[in-house]
């Protein structure tokens, strides 16, 4: 009898040993289960694993996702942020209108008594409504200058080549089915991009990089709202913390096949970074 826990909900289950292998889904968080699968105690996002091409080519297997339950905890803060947002604007434009009545009726009583110590007392209170008023006509300013309209999603492809060395090293990568990519192959030495690929969600693309060492970043989201904006206020930006490189040895030529997508097992690190990171290459260039 193999006794097997649910790694997302711990739900325990119990098969006989010749179901080991064998995938079935937790009936409590109806995410799939291996029975007689182990967690080791410490998990990476990403995996890498050296594969051989049978024309003579070698290529490294890096495997690089995010965590299912991140994802939906990112997404989940996110919907927060914006609902916070929305109840500060709705808060300061009822405060805005609030202190204007308050103006308004404190000035009628004011304009009866016919007192200079209130006249004072009403300029004052004046001076405040305008600033309040100002600050939030500037806010809806501000938001109004950020109402982008979506576009249409890039093919997956390469989107530009910012190099005049020669492209001989495979790079292929996948993207899984929930988030689309734009990526940014980097030179390690000088900063400077190589390569701008955009990946749609599901889709895989082959290409070849100059020989040398590189790094992946990338920018990923739902919708599209061009290369400025790219996913908008929605765009995570990461990078992979291993220095990839391409280089050839004999008749071999070295490269990686990066996979976006959830899985076991993985052994590569993804960081998280500025946008102002992100679009540093670029500035370089």
């Amino acid at each position: 009898m193999v006794i097997t826990k649910c790694p997302y909900c711990g739900e325990l289950y119990h098969s006989d040993k010749r179901h080991i292998g064998k995938n079935i889904r937790c009936t409590k968080c109806k995410e799939l289960v291996i029975i007689g699968y182990k967690l080791p105690d410490v998990m990476k996002a990403n995996n890498v694993k050296p594969i051989f091409n049978k024309n003579k080519k070698h290529s490294s297997r890096v495997n690089v996702f995010f965590e299912h339950n991140k994802i939906k905890i990112i997404n989940s803060l996110l919907v927060v942020l914006l609902i916070s947002l929305f109840v500060v604007i709705v808060y300061n434009v009822e405060k805005g209108k609030k202190s204007n009545s308050s103006y308004d009726n404190q000035n009628t009583s004011n304009s009866s008594n016919n007192t200079l110590g209130n006249s004072s007392s009403n300029n004052s209170k004046n001076t405040t409504t305008q600033k309040s008023s100002t600050t939030n006509i500037e806010s809806n300013k501000n938001l109004l200058a950020n109402d982008v309209k979506e576009k249409s999603l890039p093919k997956t492809g390469l989107m530009r080549k910012s190099t005049n060395k020669k492209l001989i090293a495979p790079l292929k990568i996948t993207a899984d089915n929930t988030d689309n990519f734009y990526i940014k192959v980097v030179n390690n030495n000088n900063g400077k991009t190589l390569l701008t690929i955009f990946l749609r969600a599901g889709s895989t693309y082959k290409t070849n990089v100059p020989i040398g060492s590189a790094k992946i970043i990338y920018a990923s989201g739902d919708k599209w709202y061009g290369e400025k904006y790219l996913f908008g206020d929605d765009t995570r930006f990461s990078e992979a913390d291993k220095i990839f490189d391409f280089y050839v040895d004999g008749r071999k030529i070295h490269g990686y096949e990066v996979e976006l997508f959830t899985q076991y097992g993985g052994n590569l690190g993804t960081n998280r970074i500025s946008k102002n990171d992100f679009t540093l290459s670029d500035d370089e260039n």
